[in-house]
């Protein structure tokens, strides 16, 4: 028996019960026997070094496995001893943890093999640690470290060596030409995956596949600011876009390929913010508990104005008075598509119709659109270009198809609206639900179009008519128009010729957009609009 290994003493004191008889004797402590384990945890080449600090915690937890020498989880478990908490008590036992409440005991012959993990959570399903590096306001309690060197283990102290499992990517900011401070600097990572998980059976880490903005630690004081966030290894810097903000300064960077492997610190030294673009310098910095990636090149980009830089739909809208207006402003509209490229419900391919939070505006491209459609988020690039009125109808005309970049997806419900405000104009070029109507019964025989683009004339409950709009070129084209009343949904237009009448429209976007129609019939006008082609 191996009576003079004592790994683990927690003096809890002697607690007496009953009177003072020499037959009473004091409790014993359960931690306190005979091969207690315990362990003196290091990371890297630094005994006390972690992601919150350069030490230790009291109460910082660790998860600690017992494996019977030369075996493998879940198989090889000692004595049911999984997933065990130890602790570090005190500041002066930084790296010394003990057990917290049920201690690791050795087995009286045979030796052990320990794995253990940081920080500690008290259930693991099938020994699987679930990562998720989203949240990075704590960055100790998400940078997930790994010990498995402590392998046929016979003596009292048991050194654990943690290596760090995730990635860390770390930017040194300075101010530079017109920049006076970096104080309220924030910075953001969009485009990475942000979740995974770590079998601590193998080692091995599976990239999720959630991708969320990531929200770095920065601490900035006067001209310079350090960023900081854990990433998910398995992926590549590529994909990732970074924006700084200073003020109503905007920069947006992605960096060249650069593979995230475990274990491993990207460091950029000498980022510099200035009001003529960024400029990012080949690292030369050591570091002591993570691997030291060099990344090379230098990259300088051009600032993106922020709220200074770009205009809401309605903003742009405004420019127009009535006589053709070009954009001289380096200035971009962020918006999302709702023509639908599938409906085919355009005159043209060169057309598309966008919308924001504010308003909505046509654009007719220079060569026809091959892969913009309904839903898509697109941000576009205004200097030089045009707006002007077709048939009344307000348009961002001969706009270069390169000037539009798509940023993602989105959602779009259709804004109800009312007969008043629809036959005021006010929703021209947005994706609208206008509800009491139907197909005047001298239409109600029609197809929406033919080889020609149709007009269907179409009336209020309480009055006010309008046209349903639809091309020659609607997959939808020959079907019957409804035959009931009920809400009809699709994009506000106008078509007013010079020194004529406006006449306003509803193009819908696909087929179901009227059907909505279907509710039984309300009394019916004789009279009908007039469309110029």
């Amino acid at each position: 028996m191996k009576s003079n290994k004592v790994f683990s003493l927690l003096l809890l004191g002697a607690v007496a019960f009953g009177s003072c008889n020499s037959e009473d004797e004091p409790l014993t402590n359960p931690l306190s026997g005979e091969n207690q384990v315990k362990f003196q945890a290091s990371i890297g080449a630094s005994v006390t070094t972690r992601a919150a600090g350069t030490t230790w915690n009291a109460g910082d937890a660790i998860g600690v496995y017992a494996l019977n020498a030369g075996q493998k989880l879940p198989d090889g478990v000692y004595d049911s001893k999984s997933n065990i908490k130890y602790t570090t008590p005190t500041e002066a036992e930084q790296g010394v943890f003990t057990a917290a409440t049920e201690g690791i005991t050795f087995p009286e012959t045979g030796n052990l093999d320990f794995i253990a993990y940081y920080p500690y959570r008290e259930s693991l399903a099938n020994n699987v640690y679930a990562i998720d590096v989203a949240d990075q306001s704590k960055p100790a309690a998400i940078d997930l470290l790994f010990s498995n060197n402590a392998v046929n283990q016979s003596e009292p102290a048991v050194a654990l060596q943690f290596k760090h499992q995730l990635a860390m990517l770390v930017l040194n900011v300075s101010a530079g030409d017109g920049v006076t401070s970096l104080d309220g600097l924030t910075v953001s990572i969009e485009g990475l995956k942000t979740d995974g998980t770590f079998n601590l059976a193998d080692g091995s880490i599976t990239t999720g596949t959630t991708v969320k903005t990531i929200t770095p630690v920065v601490a900035a004081s006067g001209k310079t600011a350090t960023v900081a966030a854990i990433l998910v290894p398995g992926q590549d810097l590529k994909d990732a876009k970074i924006s700084f903000k200073v003020g109503d300064q905007t920069y947006e960077w992605t960096p060249d390929a650069q593979a995230v492997e475990t274990g491993k610190k990207y460091t950029y030294p000498s980022i510099q913010l200035s009001t003529t673009g960024v400029t990012v310098v080949q690292p030369s910095a050591t570091i002591v508990d993570w691997v030291d990636v060099e990344i090379g090149g230098i990259v300088t980009l051009k600032p993106n104005e922020g709220e200074q830089g770009s205009w809401t739909v309605a903003e742009l809208r405004s420019k127009f008075t009535g006589t053709e207006y070009t954009i001289t402003e380096e200035v971009k509209v962020k918006a999302v598509v709702i023509q639908n490229k599938e409906g085919g419900n355009s005159t043209s391919l060169k057309n598309i119709v966008i919308q924001d939070e504010t308003a909505g505006i046509a654009v007719r491209f220079v060569e026809n659109n091959e892969t913009l459609t309904f839903g898509d988020e697109v941000e576009i690039s205004l200097k030089d270009q045009k707006l002007s009125a077709y048939n009344g109808l307000l348009q961002i005309n001969n706009l270069p198809n390169a000037n539009v970049t798509k940023t993602g997806t989105k959602t779009v419900t259709a804004k109800e609206v009312t007969a008043a405000d629809f036959l005021a104009g006010k929703y021209e070029s947005q994706y609208v639900a206008v509800p009491n109507v139907q197909v005047v019964a001298a239409d109600l025989e029609k197809t929406f179009a033919t080889d020609k683009h149709g007009s269907i004339n179409m009336e209020f409950e309480n009055g006010g008519q309008f046209i349903l709009f639809t091309s020659s070129y609607a997959v939808f084209k020959n079907q019957k128009v409804p035959q009931g009343s009920g809400t009809l949904k699709g994009i506000a237009s106008i078509n007013q010729p010079k020194d004529g009448e406006a006449v306003y429209q509803i193009l819908p976007t696909v087929a179901a957009d009227v059907e909505g129609l279907t509710q039984s019939r309300f009394g019916s006008s004789t009279s009908t609009l007039e469309v110029s082609p």
